[in-house]
C-alpha cells in the first residue's frame, strides 16, 4: 500500500520557488544564446611553404598529398594556398598500444 503525504506550501513561499525557477531558466536561455552568438574565427590561408613547413614535408611530396587528394589546395591565380584547418584536418590520429 503506498502512503500518500499532503504537504501544504504558503503561496508567498510558492511564489518564491516559481520565481527562482524563471531566474534559473531565464539565465539558462541567456547563457544558450551568447553561445549561439558566437563566430568561429575565420580559417587563415597559409602558403604552400608554409603548409609544409607546418606537415614537416617537402613542397614535392605535398603537392603529391594534393594529387592524391589527402589535403585540398585553392588556387587565386597562380598562388596555391591552404586552409589552416584543411591541414590540421589532413593530419590522422594514430592509436597506439603500449
Amino acid at each position: 500500500m503506498v502512503n500518500h503525504k499532503i504537504v501544504v506550501i504558503p503561496l508567498t513561499e510558492l511564489d518564491q520557488r516559481f520565481e527562482a525557477l524563471e531566474k534559473g531558466i531565464d539565465a539558462r536561455f541567456k547563457s544558450l544564446e551568447t553561445r549561439k552568438e558566437k563566430k568561429p574565427p575565420k580559417d587563415k590561408f597559409i602558403t604552400r611553404k608554409e603548409a609544409a613547413k607546418k606537415l614537416r614535408v617537402s613542397l614535392p611530396t605535398l603537392g603529391g598529398h594534393v594529387k592524391k587528394g589527402l589535403i585540398q589546395a585553392h588556387k587565386f591565380g597562380s598562388r596555391v594556398l591552404f586552409k589552416e584547418s584543411d591541414i590540421i584536418h589532413a593530419l590522422k590520429v594514430i592509436k597506439t598500444s603500449i
